[in-house]
């Protein structure tokens, strides 16, 4: 018998970027302005009503990663 293992599911953007802010003490125009949109950007993001261009989260990764 094979086992499989189940896609390992990524947290959803809005939970993250909350997570992220909050552990890196930042309102949503700090966050947004390190990342270079606006924060009624950032702010879809967290409402979960819009999605990160592949660009952005690659600088999220980046601020996540500093």
């Amino acid at each position: 018998m094979i086992a499989t293992m189940a896609p390992k599911k990524k947290t959803p953007w809005r939970k993250r970027l909350k997570a992220l802010r909050s552990r890196l003490g930042l309102t949503q125009a700090l966050a947004a302005k390190r990342v270079g949109v606006g924060q009624g950007v950032w702010a879809a993001w967290e409402n979960g009503l819009r999605t990160p261009s592949r660009q952005s989260q690659l600088l999220i990764d980046l601020l996540d990663n500093s």
